[in-house]
């Protein structure tokens, strides 16, 4: 796990050395055991790449980065986790190693292969790959997005970075801040964060999930699309042979994710998602240490369902008090690294035990994200599924459930009311501008509608792959990797598998939401494993913490940075605004709003930029 960083383009238009190497210097957070840079010329064309190590697999220096041969140069933010597989395959075709690192492996399968390399490849990346035969550069990011890489839209050269500091940095210049994209970003959350491949800075985007980018000498560029999570449901599954199935893949795919020279942890809620990776972690006897947020409100404790798994699986385990003083100290601090905004308030519960787990000296820290998706475990997933079977012989069975095992935990009013749902779907074929509509649209000059996305005609599936391709899973990876690395920890995401997510395809719907029960494959597939409270549980909590209980005294603090936004008064109600920051109590949508605010505000503060 690492930070890149890099150049391809005319020489005439190659940023100043000394920027490279400031550059190089901020990238320590990411990558706090080596540096390293290479730096070519060819003709008028050059070519520089930066590298920032944290050490996980082969922890000797010959693993350093970037990585060249006679063929290639690489610079590689992430794992691959079937390298060893893969070095199997290249020993076979008289192919030599000299480190036993997934670096050199993927530096020879790209000899190999070139963008076709991707099909080989079981894991989270983000790497830049030069061609010397070629003269030509391959950049590429993993099919779900779990590291990040940034470019310049510019026709004359190509910067990248895992970070957006280290472009503007490179560039000595600060950027322009996109303001549609800002305004986009507090009407919608982290509903916006992925809904196209534009930051929040002008002329600055991200490459997408599951995409490739091929530079030739002349610097033309071309965007290629690797990968589709389609549906191919098989309608004669049996339901409980399907879970063993399903048992069995995830044995296999989590113990490539738990390889690894350094010690490994892992965060533990109360949920199917985390307690099913510490089954299968006991299972494998695999030595893990856990750590869970202790949580002082009730409506979000779920310190009995930790509990439970820690006597049912004995495990090595620690609890995280939220602190309550200087978080906002702290979040500045993670802002100033990131220089970009966090989705959900989510991260900042996030934030507080990834700093425990850094300050005990682990680089790496596991999580369940992915598993809601992938198994249908969200509120509005159920929902979504009954919309579309509700013409259906077993709708009404499948109602009864929902009402009876569902409804009672639901948080948001709106979702509790089916009939209301029916007529907001039927309209837009998507729930995910339900709360903006009715609850946020007071706070801006102007109406933002939020644009839906149509990839299936089944409501169900288009929610999920939203969720997967642009909503919930890009804004879980995008603060889980920002927040991770602030700290130097590797933050890996076992359920995100190639494997994983077409067996998860192939099942039919019901199959999801069996008995009334939320993710009903997995709970069958890790019943033999797991604690029955654990199976049994309905209420979905998570890692999440409300505004003011994370903030506390800091409040007063937080109205002034708000109030001081050029931007926000451009783009919001002032006066609503005031009325939000003095109240006693919030909703939880409130809640995500105001946390978003202070995002712009903060990233207003850090930039200075020219056009506000």
């Amino acid at each position: 796990m690492c930070g890149i960083a890099g150049f391809f383009g005319k020489s005439r238009n190659l940023p100043k050395h000394q920027y490279f190497k400031k550059c190089l210097d901020i990238m320590h957070n990411r990558g706090p055991d080596a540096k390293g840079q290479i730096s070519k010329s060819f003709k008028d064309q050059s070519l520089v790449f930066l590298h920032s190590r944290l050490s996980i697999i082969d922890l000797t220096k010959n693993s350093n980065q970037p990585f060249e041969d006679e063929n290639g140069i690489l610079t590689f933010n992430g794992e691959i986790y079937n390298f060893v597989e893969l070095k199997k395959f290249c020993l076979k075709k008289n192919i030599k190693f000299k480190t036993n690192s997934d670096t050199e492996v993927l530096l020879k399968i790209l000899n190999l292969y070139g963008e076709n390399a991707v099909k080989y490849l079981d894991g989270m990346w983000a790497f830049a790959y030069y061609n010397k035969k070629k003269n030509s550069l391959i950049l590429s990011r993993d099919l779900f997005g779990e590291k990040p890489l940034y470019y310049t839209n510019d026709s004359k050269k190509i910067l990248f970075a895992s970070n957006l500091k280290y472009i503007e940095t490179i560039l000595n210049s600060k950027f322009n801040l996109n303001l549609k994209k800002i305004a986009n970003f507090l009407a919608f959350g982290f509903k916006e964060f992925g809904n196209n491949n534009q930051t929040i800075f002008k002329n600055i985007n991200f490459l997408l999930p599951g995409h490739t980018i091929l530079i030739n000498h002349e610097n033309k560029k071309k965007i290629k699309k690797y990968v589709n999570f389609e549906k191919k449901s098989i309608s004669n599954f049996d339901y409980h042979n399907s879970a063993k199935t399903l048992r069995a893949q995830l044995n296999k795919t989590f113990k490539t994710r738990f390889r690894a020279d350094v010690p490994l942890t892992c965060l533990l809620s109360g949920g199917m998602d985390s307690s099913s990776i510490a089954a299968i972690a006991k299972k494998q006897k695999k030595k893990i240490s856990y750590f869970s947020l202790k949580h002082f409100s009730k409506d979000y404790n779920e310190n009995y369902l930790i509990n439970e798994n820690k006597k049912y699986l004995t495990l090595k385990h620690e609890y995280v008090n939220i602190p309550r003083r200087k978080n906002l100290e702290e979040f500045k601090k993670i802002m100033a690294h990131s220089y970009n905004v966090m989705p959900t308030i989510t991260s900042l519960a996030f934030a507080i035990v990834c700093k425990r787990i850094k300050s005990l000296g682990y680089k790496v820290v596991i999580t369940g994200i992915g598993g809601d998706e992938l198994f249908k475990g969200y509120y509005h997933h159920f929902i979504s599924f009954l919309y579309s079977i509700r013409n259906k012989s077993y709708f009404k069975e499948y109602y009864n459930l929902w009402e009876k095992n569902q409804k009672p935990y639901i948080r948001s009013k709106e979702y509790k009311d089916f009939e209301i749902i029916k007529k907001f779907a039927k309209k837009n074929n998507t729930l995910h501008s339900f709360h903006e509509d009715d609850e946020l649209k007071k706070y801006f000059k102007t109406k933002y509608k939020f644009k839906k996305r149509s990839y299936s005609k089944n409501f169900m599936h288009n929610a999920i792959i939203n969720d997967i391709k642009h909503y919930s899973l890009p804004s879980q990876l995008e603060y889980a990797d920002n927040i991770s690395m602030y700290y130097s920890l590797e933050a890996r995401s076992p359920f995100l598998s190639r494997d994983i997510i077409k067996l998860s395809n192939s099942f039919p719907d019901t199959f999801f939401f069996k008995n009334g029960f939320p993710k009903a494959v997995l709970r069958e597939a890790m019943r033999p494993i797991l604690p029955k409270k654990i199976i049994q549980n309905l209420n979905k909590v998570g890692f999440y913490i409300s505004f003011f209980d994370f903030f506390g005294k800091e409040i007063k603090q937080i109205k002034r940075i708000i109030n001081n936004s050029k931007i926000l008064k451009k783009i919001t109600r002032k006066n609503k605004i005031k009325e939000l920051l003095e109240k006693k109590q919030i909703q939880h949508s409130e809640s995500k709003f105001l946390f978003s605010l202070l995002n712009i505000a903060m990233i207003e503060s850090l930039n200075k930029s020219k056009n506000l």
